[in-house]
């Protein structure tokens, strides 16, 4: 079986706590983010259904509907569909989902977040509210859907981003982190030179304590006491008569 090296253990050692780590991060971060999207999108198009509903309260005429809903911000991901009793129909809408799958979602009493209709469509997020509004004495079916196009584009770029930041660092760590091990390793190089150094002339010499890192010390101040009781007995050996 091959032995690594401590640099290599270590180096293999800090790569897999960098990739869990970056894993983590940007695992939170892209979930924080999708919900903030989500949610950013979810009022927007409550806000949407509620201004329909109100403007046909306050006497717009349904015709009229799409060009006050034109003019709101941020609406060509959204589609709007007004059906009134007598079949006339009012629609905009560029996603290219017919609308007879829109006509299909049931209709809400009150649009919350909880009763927003969402389905998944091409791999993008389709989210819809069917609601009542009034236009005089008839009442009309109003659709507000919002195809998350953005949302989807915005992730993914992301999730792209992310991968190749986590990819630099992964490989600055894989390219540096001998480096550093190896500097930090030079101290008990040194120690293991003066070890392997000594003889019977330098038992008495002390190794420089302070100059070693802290948690070399206790090491340094172990092998000064081995010297120290090597050199008392070397020197009771010397003092025995020769025969």
């Amino acid at each position: 079986m091959v032995k690594l090296s401590m640099t290599l253990r270590l180096t293999i050692s800090f790569i897999a706590i960098l990739i869990l780590a970056c894993t983590g991060i940007s695992w939170t971060l892209y979930r924080a983010l999708s919900k903030e999207l989500t949610y950013r999108d979810d009022m927007t198009l409550i806000n949407r259904a509620a201004q329909m509903q109100q403007l046909l309260l306050d006497g717009a005429r349904p015709e009229n509907l799409p060009l006050y809903f034109n003019r709101m911000v941020d609406t060509k991901q959204d589609i709007l569909l007004i059906n009134s009793p007598s079949d006339h129909s009012v629609a905009i809408n560029h996603s290219g989902i017919p609308n007879e799958r829109l006509n299909m979602i049931p209709l809400a009493k009150n649009i919350t977040r909880e009763t927003l209709f969402r389905q998944t469509v091409r791999g993008t997020e389709l989210t819809a509210a069917r609601v009542i509004g009034r236009s005089g004495d008839y009442p009309l079916t109003l659709t507000i859907a919002r195809l998350a196009t953005e949302r989807r584009q915005m992730l993914e770029q992301y999730r792209h981003n992310s991968l190749l930041i986590s990819l630099i660092a992964i490989i600055v760590c894989s390219a540096l982190s001998p480096l550093v091990i190896r500097n930090g390793l030079r101290a008990i190089t040194s120690l293991s030179r003066l070890t392997a150094a000594t003889d019977s002339g330098t038992l008495r010499q002390p190794l420089a304590e302070q100059a070693l890192p802290v948690e070399l010390r206790p090491l340094g101040q172990a092998l000064n006491i081995m010297r120290q009781k090597l050199s008392d007995d070397f020197g009771r050996l010397n003092q025995l008569p020769t025969i």
